[in-house]
C-alpha cells in the first residue's frame, strides 16, 4: 500500500509539472492481487446515479463543505506588510487626534476604523497559520523506513497535531526533525539485541510532541534509548 502511495504522488507530480513518466505498473498491480488472494475487486458496485439529484439532496455531505482557496505566500506576505503599514498610520492619526479637539462622532468613527485594522491584521494572520500535521504526517513512514534501514523495532508516537504554525516554519522544520528522528534511531536507540541484553523492551520507542508556550511553539523529540554523548549529539 505504501508502494501505491508512493506511485500515486510520482503521478501527482508528473501531472503539474507536465514530465512524463515510466507507466508500466505490473509489477505494481501484480503485487496488489497477490495480496487480494488474485481476486478482482471491484471498487464500484452497482449502476451511478449521475442525475446530479443526490449531490443537490439537503443532507449530503458535500452541501456544508467549506469553500477554500490558494494564495500564495507571496500574496500573504505583501497583505501583511500592507496591514503593518496601515497600524503605523492609525497610531500616527491616533496621536494626532490626541492633540486637537474631537467629537463624540469622530472618537466612534475612529474606534471602528481601529477594531477593522486589528481584525484584518489577525485574520490575515491566521491565513498563514496550519495545523502541524501537515508536518507530522509524514514521521510516521519515515520512521518505518529508518526502522526497516537500521534492523530495530521503533514505535512512533505522535502528540500536539493539531497545534499552529506559520506555513514557512513547517517546511524550515523539516529537515532539522529529520535530521533529530535519525540520530535518535541511529545512534540513541539500541538494537534489538543490546536492549534484550539490557532486560529492557525489545520494542523502542520515539515520542515526538508539540505545544504551545505563550507567543512560542515548542517541539520535543525523546526517545527511550541509551544517551548518545555530547561528542554523539554533535556528530
Amino acid at each position: 500500500m505504501l508502494a501505491v502511495i508512493d506511485r500515486v504522488a510520482i503521478l501527482t507530480e508528473a501531472l503539474e509539472s507536465g514530465v512524463s513518466v515510466y507507466d508500466d505498473d505490473d509489477i505494481l498491480t501484480g503485487a496488489l492481487r497477490q495480496y487480494l488472494g488474485g481476486k478482482p475487486t471491484d471498487l464500484v458496485t452497482g449502476p451511478v446515479d449521475e442525475s446530479g439529484d443526490t449531490l443537490a439532496h439537503e443532507d449530503s455531505p458535500l452541501r456544508g463543505k467549506a469553500r477554500t482557496v490558494r494564495v500564495s505566500l507571496t500574496l500573504l506576505d505583501n497583505l501583511m506588510s500592507g496591514v503593518s503599514d496601515m497600524v503605523l498610520a492609525r497610531n500616527e492619526v491616533s496621536r494626532q487626534l490626541r492633540k486637537v479637539s474631537s467629537t463624540a462622532d469622530l472618537d466612534l468613527s475612529f474606534a471602528r476604523l481601529s477594531s477593522s485594522v486589528a481584525e484584518l491584521r489577525d485574520a490575515i494572520g491566521m491565513m498563514r497559520m496550519q495545523h502541524i500535521d501537515k508536518l507530522f504526517s509524514a514521521l510516521p513512514r519515515l520512521v518505518r523506513d529508518i526502522a526497516i534501514e537500521l534492523g530495530k523495532e521503533i514505535e512512533l508516537r505522535i502528540d500536539g497535531s493539531e497545534v499552529e504554525v506559520d506555513r514557512e516554519m513547517v517546511e524550515a522544520l523539516r529537515d532539522p526533525l529529520t535530521q533529530i528522528l535519525r540520530n535518535a534511531a541511529d545512534h540513541g536507540i539500541e538494537s534489538t539485541a543490546e536492549r534484550r541484553a539490557a532486560g529492557k523492551d525489545p520494542v523502542s520507542h520515539i515520542r515526538v510532541s508539540a505545544r504551545q508556550s505563550g507567543n512560542q511553539t515548542i517541539i520535543e523529540i525523546a526517545d527511550d534509548g541509551r544517551r548518545m554523548g555530547r561528542k554523539r549529539c554533535i556528530a
